[in-house]
């Protein structure tokens, strides 16, 4: 009873043998049996004397090639080769919306594709790509429209993030990198960590870099540290401090004495070069190291103006004193004035902290003006008062004191030969300092002044100025000094000493001596004072008069003299007779007082007092003054000697006019 048009039925299981050749290799069989759990359908070849499975379908519809028990749809033992121009491969899935879903696996030219599609036919364009050159596998990639968003880069062992031409083992583009951490304090964090001698165990991790969770163990609140020859060195902690060589924030003070803790920590130990920052800049052009303090008002998004005496930035020195920081020493930076558009009026103060003291103390400033001020009063700005010509000005260098120390300036310098030696300078040009030009006669060179405050302001007291006395030229700058003092009552000083470019000397005084040369020695034979001609430079030259020490006057050729001559004259009339005057002079012996400095050996000559009595305009007198030039409301009287020899003079022609009428009586006489 057939059941179709071909219905063949062998309870043996050998339904079809084909042969074509009288040949073994031409001999096929198709068969139906039953492995006592599924009906088979299989196709065999004849080969070796017997016959061998060579596809096999089950009964539940599984495909077997080279298998005779296939357990999957398609079981194949053995090579697939698909050989079509471009062959395709289907996965399919199908869910419980009844859509399939659909793997490709298809080969396009050197590239082997794994695409994602529906029953729809879309989703092509993203897929994964292995791709060849030469025989070998070339790269590994994953496409998005047909642009490589991941790729291995076989032949250079490169990976690509982001990039289809990685240059790093490692290369990301577009996108960032997430390492996940545990969210509680005992996870040890993510690291990203580098090995040496291509192995990665601990013995060989010579740096690393790690993120973790911050002490509270809060996700956002971590940490950032990096280490090197398993040692930490630096770390970002989740206050957004900066530590170096330690991962503890540092509590020190500020230049005020306030503490603080620093946003950067910088902790080392031990070496010249233990917390040492170095900043190193090297270029032909104008690049160079750069150290930044930006201060404002408001916040960082919404920034406000900065005012006067606003901290703009500072360097503080602290030292450790046993139990904190200290501070030491600061350099800070301030607004000095009202800031505007373009404007930023500034001073720096430099602060030291004194013996027994715990907050440093300003010791000098440079404020906007560009004045130095040096000293302990420096916070109180700069002193108005006059220069050498009477003009109030602010010093652009000013040492203020109010302690026991006085304000000084030292120059020390020491060498083992004599080169080079401590020395101020004033420099004088006229123009400006790019284009300097020439100074011009009596052009002022420089100036000491020296001030008094009266009460209400500072007073010129004295001053030592120097000018060009005459004109100029090239390696020819003549000069004067001139010494200026102030005289009682008086609130301008006037010149007193001029030491010419000549080397001459004009002094002039309204009281009192003008030249005052005092000695140490008490010896009468030593010079005191001298005048030498023929000089080239201070040492040299021969001496023509000498005061000594006694008050004796010498001289190279006994020559004294006076200004004679007839045309300075008038009132000329013959002297009235000095006979009797002559003759009521008391010539004494005497010596000076002991205490009166002068030497104690007899003398010959007058008592002012006595000669007063007789001839009183021979006599002068002049003030006591102390040491500071201060009247003692006493006198010292003089006799003007050189006006009594000439009194001498006219009464020996009286008594030559005498002798001759006595000599001509005689005569007359015959005696």
């Amino acid at each position: 009873s057939p059941l179709e048009k071909l219905d063949v039925v062998d309870t043996s299981g050998v339904a079809l043998r084909l042969q074509g050749a009288s040949s073994d290799r031409s001999k096929w069989r198709v068969r139906v049996t039953d492995d006592g759990s599924n009906g088979l359908f299989q196709i065999d070849d004849f080969s070796g004397g017997s016959y061998t499975n060579n596809v096999t379908i089950t009964h539940s519809g599984n495909v077997g090639i080279g298998t005779s028990d296939p357990a999957q749809k398609l079981d194949v033992a053995g090579n697939v080769n698909l050989s079509s121009g471009a062959p395709i491969l289907y996965f399919n899935e199908t869910d419980a919306s009844t859509n399939n879903k659909t793997w490709a696996v298809t080969v396009n030219n050197e590239e082997l594709r794994w695409t994602a599609r529906n029953d729809a036919g879309g989703g092509g364009g993203n897929y994964f790509a292995l791709t060849r050159s030469a025989q070998q596998v070339s790269t590994f990639e994953g496409r998005i429209s047909s642009n490589t968003w991941f790729i291995i880069d076989n032949p250079n062992q490169n990976v690509g993030i982001g990039t289809s031409s990685p240059g790093n083992k490692l290369s990301v583009a577009g996108g960032d990198i997430s390492l996940i951490s545990g969210l509680n304090a005992t996870d040890a964090g993510r690291s990203i960590k580098f090995f040496g001698a291509g192995v990665d165990d601990t013995s060989n991790n010579f740096a690393e870099i790690k993120g973790g969770l911050g002490s509270n163990s809060t996700p956002q609140l971590g940490y950032l540290s990096f280490k090197t020859s398993g040692t930490e060195q630096m770390r970002i902690n989740d206050s957004g401090r900066l530590l170096l060589e330690t991962s503890s924030v540092l509590t020190t003070k500020n230049n005020t004495g306030t503490s603080v803790e620093t946003k950067f920590n910088v902790a080392a130990e031990g070496g010249v070069s233990a917390g040492a920052i170095y900043r190193n800049a090297r270029s032909n052009n104008s690049v160079y190291p750069l150290v930044v303090f930006d201060k404002q008002r408001g916040s960082i998004s919404a920034p406000s103006a900065v005012i006067n005496n606003d901290y703009l930035g500072a360097l503080t020195f602290t030292g450790y004193d046993g139990a904190t920081q200290q501070p030491g020493a600061a350099i800070a930076a301030q607004v000095d004035g009202t800031p505007g558009a373009n404007d930023m009026p500034s001073r720096l103060v430099f602060s030291t902290t004194a013996d027994g003291e715990s907050s440093p103390t300003e010791r000098m400033r440079i404020d906007s003006s560009g004045t130095l001020l040096a000293g302990t009063q420096t916070a109180s700005g700069s002193i108005s008062a006059p220069n050498h010509l009477g003009t109030d000005i602010s010093a652009s260098v000013q040492v203020n004191s109010s302690g026991d120390n006085s304000p000084s300036i030292s120059l020390n310098h020491a060498r083992g030969n004599n080169l080079g030696s401590p020395y101020f300078a004033f420099n004088k040009a006229s123009g400006d300092f790019t284009t300097p030009t020439i100074v011009g006669s009596a052009s002022d060179i420089g100036s000491l002044v020296f001030n008094g405050f009266d009460g209400t302001n500072y007073i010129r007291a004295a001053q030592i100025t120097t000018e060009v006395e005459g004109t100029p030229g090239t390696n020819d700058m003549p000069g004067r000094i001139t010494f200026s003092t102030t005289a009682d009552g008086a609130s301008n000083p006037t010149g007193r000493m001029t030491i010419r470019s000549s080397g001459a000397i004009d002094t002039l005084t309204s009281a009192g001596s003008a030249l005052q040369v005092r000695n140490t020695t008490t010896a009468a034979g030593n010079a005191i004072l001298g005048c030498v001609k023929g000089a080239t430079n201070l040492g040299n030259g021969t001496q023509v008069f000498v005061v000594r020490g006694d008050g004796d006057c010498e001289n190279t050729n006994n020559s004294y003299g006076a200004l004679s001559d007839v045309k300075l004259k008038e009132n000329i009339a013959d002297a009235s007779p000095q006979w009797d005057d002559i003759k009521s002079l008391q010539v004494r012996k005497y010596n000076f007082k002991p205490e009166t400095g002068h030497d104690t050996h007899t003398q010959l000559g007058l008592i002012a007092q006595e000669v007063e009595l007789v001839s009183p305009g021979l006599v002068s007198e002049s003030p006591d003054r102390d040491e500071e030039g201060n009247d003692l409301g006493t006198v010292t009287k003089s006799v003007n000697y050189s006006v009594l020899y000439m009194k001498a003079v006219k009464a020996l022609q009286e008594a030559m006019e005498r002798i001759e009428v006595l000599e001509q009586r005689l005569s007359d006489a015959g005696l």
